[in-house]
Parts: C-alpha cells; structure tokens; sequence
C-alpha cells in the first residue's frame, strides 16, 4: 500500500489510511491538511479527480517555527508577500505558526511535486495558506454534497465553510445500516483504527484570495458565523 511509506504519526495515519481506502473506490486523490497543533489535527479539503497525484507528504522545517505572527508573517515571504496574518482570530491568541514543505507523492509514495504552505494556530483553530495549485485546487469536490454547508460574500470574495461528520472506530468495528447508509450518501466519513468509537464534526472555511488559498479549520464545536468572522479579520488585514 502506498501509505505505509508515508511518514506520520499513528493519529495521523490511521485518517491517511482511511482517505486512500476511500478514494480507491471513486477518486485518485483526497487531500490531507495537517495541523501544527501538538496533537494532530487533520481534514479532507478536497480532492483531485484527474492527474497521478495519489497523496500527500509533509515535512516541517524547523528553521521557520515562529511563536510569534511578525515572525511568521516574514516567513510567510517565502511563499508570498500578499500573506499578513493578524494577531488573533476571534477571541484567539496566535500561539505558533511554521512553513511546511509538501511533497506530492505518486501510488508508489514517489515524489512527483511539492509546494509549501504556511500554518498558523489560534486555539482551537487553524490557518493555512498556500499559492493556488491547479492539480489540487482546480476541481469541483464531489465526495462531500451530503454535508453541510454555506457561502457568503465578505469584501467582495466569495467564502465557503462546511461542517463534515466524522466517526473514528475500531479496526474491527461494525457499522450499523444507518451509518453504512449515511456513509453511502456522503453524510458522514468513518475511519478505522481507533481506540474507541468517537463521533466529531470537523468544521472549516476556505477562500481564494490574491493567488493564494487559505482555509481555517477545527475539530471544536463552532458555529459558521464564528467560522466567517474569522476568515473576514484575516480578509481585512
């Protein structure tokens, strides 16, 4: 399989895992997002329906850790100057940030691309952004219609959350018919290799803007208006 040569760790790998398990069977592509945060928080953000990129591989350069927004917001030259993060979202302190290196890997986990992408934490929230790549952004995503979701305008650009429910189990847990049915209508993603059975609603924002797309994202319980708020103080900076 080609994710067992793809460095994570065991939280991590166990989505990876369940990500290309589920693309074999529609899709060549999901994108994985990770968080910088200490416990790994991870997403689907999108997916790829033509080209040979079958995953993702991040790398952490810790020559660009920064603790704080100036810090990161010089780092963030690297990928562009247009980036200027401010100092809180919402009610949130930034706390770290870095740039990461990803690779874009082939079904042999060869590497075949690479692109950077700058984190930053906020809480319980967490910023990306990365200049807009074609062979990941430049499609339609297909696998998530059966969640929820919403668009507004902020300042003249259109932004989009999404709440996508998540269910993390057991390597041998059985799902039920109705969960096997919402998982059928794209209503809920499960993923083996739990601990224990858990339930959670993942929740993001995501926008383009100057070449460059951003998204916010978090495992917390928010509602989309805080989503918007945040992504409007990012917008307005």
């Amino acid at each position: 399989d080609a994710t067992d040569n793809i460095q994570a760790d065991d939280a991590l790998k166990e989505r990876v895992d369940f990500m290309f398990t589920k693309q074999k069977k529609t899709i060549s592509f999901k994108k994985i997002a990770v968080g910088l945060v200490a416990v790994a928080c991870i997403a689907t953000v999108g997916a790829v329906a033509r080209g040979q990129i079958a995953g993702l591989s991040t790398n952490t350069d810790h020559k660009n850790q920064a603790y704080t927004i100036s810090e990161l917001n010089n780092y963030a030259d690297k990928i562009s100057d247009k980036i200027s993060l401010p100092d809180k979202l919402n009610d949130f302190d930034f706390t770290s940030g870095n740039i990461q290196n990803i690779d874009k890997l082939d079904e042999n986990a060869s590497k075949i691309g690479e692109y950077s992408e700058l984190y930053a934490q906020y809480g319980d929230l967490t910023v990306t952004v990365h200049k807009y790549d074609e062979e990941i952004d430049g499609v339609e995503y297909n696998l998530q219609q059966g969640q929820s979701k919403e668009t507004k305008g902020i300042n003249g650009i259109g932004v989009s959350c999404r709440a996508d429910k998540y269910l993390f189990a057991p390597a041998d847990y059985k799902p039920t018919d109705e969960e096997k049915q919402m998982e059928e209508n794209n209503e809920i993603f499960i993923s083996y290799g739990s601990d224990s059975r858990e339930e959670q609603i993942f929740t993001s924002a995501g926008w383009e803007q100057n070449g460059l797309v951003y998204n916010i994202f978090t495992f917390s319980d928010v509602t989309f208006e805080t989503m918007f708020e945040a992504a409007e103080q990012i917008i307005s900076q």
